[in-house]
Parts: structure tokens; C-alpha cells; sequence
């Protein structure tokens, strides 16, 4: 669990991180080495989660030495997919991070949402 101090409200206490992958931790299909370094640093702090529609069937071993839980989407209704695993892990206990439109409604749905470009 990560406790982020917020001035003047309530502290938030996180336990989950849903990570989109193309575009977020990875580029083109590779994992970005950056990304993999942030990931193992915090893995001892949170439940890491990758959510993806796995357009290539490749992102299983792509990650498979990363201590992440792989979640894998349909084609259809991607943003509604994404927004319900957040729900489902508790909103309010999750932060995500992503950078597509598919993403948006899971970033507002999460307690913290990153977007990254």
C-alpha cells in the first residue's frame, strides 16, 4: 500500500496500479526499459496490473518476468472494459495510468489517473 498525502483532505491509500501497455509502459509492442525499472521499484508497494486488448497475442511474454497480473480485454467497448477492472479492484484504492482514449474512463474512474502522452 502507498499512502499519497493530499493538503487538506483525506490521505489517499492506494493498493492497486492498472498500467495500460502500448503507449504507456511500451512502445511498438516492446516493454520501455524505464518503465519495467519504475515497476519492479514499486511492486513491493502495490498490485500491478496490465490491461490491454494484446492486438498481437504477444504481451504474455512480454512481461512474464515482470511481477504483474495480466488482464486482457476484447476489441469491443475497450474504455467500459478498463473503467469496470477499476471498479472492480475498488476506485477508490487504485491508480491507473494511461494514454489512449480507451483510457479515459478508467483514469477518471481510478482514485489517482495519470495520462501520459
Amino acid at each position: 500500500m502507498i499512502s499519497i498525502p493530499i493538503p487538506g483532505g483525506i490521505p489517499l491509500k492506494l493498493h492497486h496500479l492498472v498500467l495500460d501497455y502500448n503507449g504507456t509502459i511500451a512502445e511498438d509492442g516492446e516493454p520501455i526499459v524505464e518503465a519495467v525499472d519504475r515497476i519492479v521499484t514499486i511492486a513491493d508497494l502495490l498490485d500491478i496490473h496490465v490491461v490491454t486488448a494484446d492486438t498481437h497475442g504477444t504481451v504474455a511474454g512480454k512481461i512474464d518476468k515482470l511481477p504483474v497480473k495480466l488482464f486482457i480485454i476484447g476489441d469491443q467497448d475497450q474504455d467500459l472494459a478498463k473503467k469496470t477492472f477499476v471498479e472492480d479492484l475498488g476506485s477508490d484504492i487504485t491508480a491507473a495510468i494511461g494514454n489512449g482514449r480507451n483510457d479515459s474512463l478508467m483514469l477518471r474512474q481510478a482514485a489517482l489517473g495519470i495520462g501520459v502522452i
